[in-house]
């Protein structure tokens, strides 16, 4: 069975030869950012499991994908490889290219957390050799804060990276007609509700009473509209709440036990264990790195 990054375009990469890995930053448990060289080897990826977006930092002016040989490489470059796709690159003289590799959960929550949109309406299609400035500029941030070795400044890079490519590929791609998943006024009523009581302890039952569901009901619709589970999507926004309260902190004061408290953790312990298994930081660290 496949789990976690085994059968990613990264561990594809590791097993070739003449391709390096230079760094490597795990970015929490569904994200990581890797920097490579590629010393002019084909390769092919095959049912990959999660997304990579890619970027060329120097060379690759003779690459090519083997379907389509019309469209070359060069630097400033963006790929998509969604997961569960097929591809085969034709690589000839050394390259040096940033990867960031995401899970799919991680992708369709980010997408309706940041969009307010139905989690299946995120459709992320491949690209080949695309020319973004915004996205570009931000790939270039990203290169150079991997020295720094700031997880917390990469997150927030990584994180604007995907808005924009979410942003082109929304206007790309033809809706879906969605069948099954919660309405969009219960699927309100529900954001609405989790976001104004964050400092509770919220459980399964109380918010299949807001969307007046059985729990069995509620959790497998939940599921399909934001992409995650109930339990994980509100320690999703427990999380992203923190973290704009830990970034006001040096100027407006808040104790990390008083933070843990408003965002619904139980103590300080459990927020900071959570914090960290969450984006791979303390929350006393993520004040220093972001700051």
């Amino acid at each position: 069975m496949k789990t976690g990054f085994d059968l990613s375009t990264q561990s594809i990469l590791a097993s070739s030869e003449s391709v390096k890995k230079l760094r490597n930053y795990q970015i929490g448990e569904s994200k990581q950012v890797s920097l490579w060289q590629n010393r002019g080897k084909d390769i092919v990826y095959d049912d990959i499991l999660g997304h990579t977006l890619s970027y060329y930092l120097q060379g690759g002016h003779n690459s090519y994908r083997k379907t389509d040989k019309n469209k070359r490489g060069s630097p400033k470059s963006i790929c998509v490889i969604p997961e569960g796709s097929y591809s085969q690159w034709h690589h000839s003289t050394n390259i040096l290219f940033i990867h960031i590799h995401l899970t799919n959960q991680e992708l369709k929550s980010f997408y309706a957390e940041t969009f307010n949109k139905d989690a299946r309406l995120c459709a992320l299609p491949e690209m080949t050799y695309e020319k973004v400035s915004d996205v570009k500029n931000h790939f270039e941030e990203l290169y150079d804060l991997l020295p720094l070795n700031n997880p917390a400044l990469m997150d927030e890079v990584t994180n604007e990276i995907m808005v924009r490519l979410l942003t082109i590929v929304d206007k790309r791609v033809k809706p879906l007609n969605l069948k099954g998943g919660l309405s969009r006024q219960t699927t309100q009523r529900i954001r609405d509700y989790v976001e104004s009581n964050i400092n509770h302890k919220l459980t399964l039952k109380e918010l299949a009473q807001v969307a007046n569901l059985s729990q069995y009901h509620f959790q497998r619709l939940f599921q399909q509209t934001f992409g995650a589970s109930p339990a994980h999507w509100v320690n999703r926004r427990r999380i992203a709440i923190a973290k704009e309260l830990l970034k006001t902190s040096p100027d407006c004061p808040l104790s990390i036990s008083q933070i843990a408290i408003d965002c619904g953790f139980y103590d300080q312990s459990h927020f900071t264990h959570t914090f960290k298994k969450t984006t791979g930081v303390t929350p006393k660290k993520y004040i220093a790195l972001i700051n």
